[in-house]
């Protein structure tokens, strides 16, 4: 018998074979090396940042304003820690968070206040224990300036105010109790806070309540009074005496000028002069038996 001879065919087939082996193989290493990117979904926009929340209150001294929120009270019921009185009805009182209360460094300074209604300038005036540090306490008539008290509320700006116009000139308190062993003084009217305060040389510290302590006392009298702010303005009264309890009013102002008193109405004109002669005459007295029926 004769063998069969191998077929020529089988060779292309062989190749053919392994040509779509290789074909297959370069499509799977595509797509296994294609970029990550590709196969991902588009990325989602980032949601938007919150706003930054409002700043708490500057220290004391800075001139950029604080922002916070304001609410209100009735300042004649409240402690009144800075001991300033008599408080005026219907007065611009506000009411500091304990930090910025410094102890009672900024008492008797003014603050200015923005708020959606309008501005006011507001005494400082006591320290607000339930208050949050960004949040000041006023008194009805200055919250009235700012937002209406149906509101409850009001998100403000404020700063401490610079040269505030006076109410008047200078007035010192003696403390109630002081004696010529132990001293205590308190200073109105100033308008800046307050630096340092002398008395006969001798510097004293200040107590939280507003008072200016020499705790030796400094004798029995008069006493020289040496008075100087944060803004450098620095006056002396003299002839203040050993009266505790008692409010001495000066003519010292610390700075500029006071608040103008308020205008007085114009007298009314008096009327014009009337004749002698027509304030002389007088009617016929009319008796019963002149009438005429």
């Amino acid at each position: 018998m004769h063998a069969t001879p191998p077929s020529r065919f089988r060779a292309p087939w062989l190749i053919v074979t392994l040509a779509a082996l290789g074909i297959i193989a370069l499509a799977v290493g595509v797509v296994h090396y294609a970029p990550s990117s590709c196969a991902m979904p588009a990325l989602t926009a980032a949601p938007p940042r919150a706003a930054a929340p409002l700043r708490l209150a500057a220290p004391p001294g800075d001139p950029a304003p604080s922002f916070g929120e304001a609410v209100f009270y009735n300042a004649g019921q409240a402690e009144d820690r800075c001991s300033i009185e008599p408080l005026t009805p219907g007065g611009l009182y506000a009411s500091l968070p304990a930090g910025q209360y410094r102890n009672g460094a900024e008492c008797g300074a003014y603050l200015d206040i923005t708020g959606p209604r309008g501005t006011a300038q507001a005494e400082v005036i006591d320290m607000c224990p339930g208050c949050t540090a960004d949040q000041l306490d006023l008194s009805s008539a200055a919250f009235d300036r700012i937002q209406q008290q149906s509101q409850g509320t009001a998100r403000i700006s404020y700063q401490l105010a610079r040269d505030p116009q006076l109410p008047g000139p200078l007035a010192v308190r003696v403390g109630p109790g002081s004696t010529a062993g132990s001293l205590a003084l308190q200073v109105l009217n100033h308008g800046n806070p307050l630096a340092g305060v002398q008395v006969n040389g001798r510097t004293l510290s200040l107590r939280s309540d507003g008072y200016w302590i020499a705790p030796d006392g400094a004798g029995g009298g008069p006493f020289e009074v040496r008075v100087s702010d944060d803004l450098g303005n620095d006056v002396v009264l003299t002839g203040i005496t050993l009266r505790p309890g008692a409010l001495q009013q000066t003519g010292v102002l610390m700075y500029g000028a006071a608040t103008p008193p308020p205008p007085q109405p114009e007298p009314s004109p008096a009327p014009p002069p009337v004749s002698p002669g027509i304030v002389a005459q007088r009617a016929p007295a009319t008796t019963s038996s002149s009438r005429t029926c």
